[in-house]
């Protein structure tokens, strides 16, 4: 199956704009893993989740309107008329960094290989019982309505994910420590 994949987008040409199947009044950009709107005639603002997905606000040719990843619309774009859907094939960051939607950036692959290759990453950061102890007692005294924010700088200051911080401070991990 990736021969295949790999066949397409060896045709692809990186400095045009690319349609963008069930999606006419926009464009890809697969170099820089952005979407362009031909109606407007800018650049859509793509707003990341609280787990680094971005997402792009479009409207279909059927007219529904919905927020899509820019992941899924960029290998939509790039393999134009190729349905990886019904092979159960989804959509990857090569470097785990799910902002970076270059489709240089993307691949194609069994959801089990996806989770298998993140497991498997040599980049894996994991906090220690001390830190965890101190995060849990901070957050503990947060007020209402900050604690998003402070999981989000806590992310940034230790070098791991948002959902590692929550999950640690909420107790879904490492639950020998409380």
């Amino acid at each position: 199956m990736n021969e295949i994949v790999q066949e397409l987008l060896k045709e692809i040409d990186l400095d045009k704009l690319y349609e963008i199947p069930n999606y006419s009044n926009y464009a890809a950009d697969l170099r820089n893993g952005r979407i362009f709107n031909k109606v407007t005639q800018k650049w859509v603002t793509a707003s990341p989740s609280k787990i680094g997905y971005c997402y792009a606000h479009v409207k279909s040719d059927s007219g529904i309107a919905s927020s899509i990843g820019v992941h899924v619309l960029i290998m939509s774009a790039a393999l134009d008329g190729f349905d990886w859907k019904k092979f159960n094939l989804e959509v990857d960051h090569v470097d785990f960094d799910r902002s970076n939607n270059s489709i240089l950036n993307l691949m194609l692959a069994p959801r089990a290989v996806n989770r298998a290759r993140r497991k498997m990453a040599k980049n894996t950061k994991r906090l220690d019982t001390n830190v965890i102890d101190d995060l849990r007692q901070e957050y503990k005294e947060l007020i209402h309505g900050t604690k998003h924010d402070w999981c989000v700088q806590k992310a940034t200051e230790y070098g791991v994910s948002y959902r590692c911080i929550q999950n640690n401070v909420l107790g879904y991990n490492n639950k020998g420590v409380i």
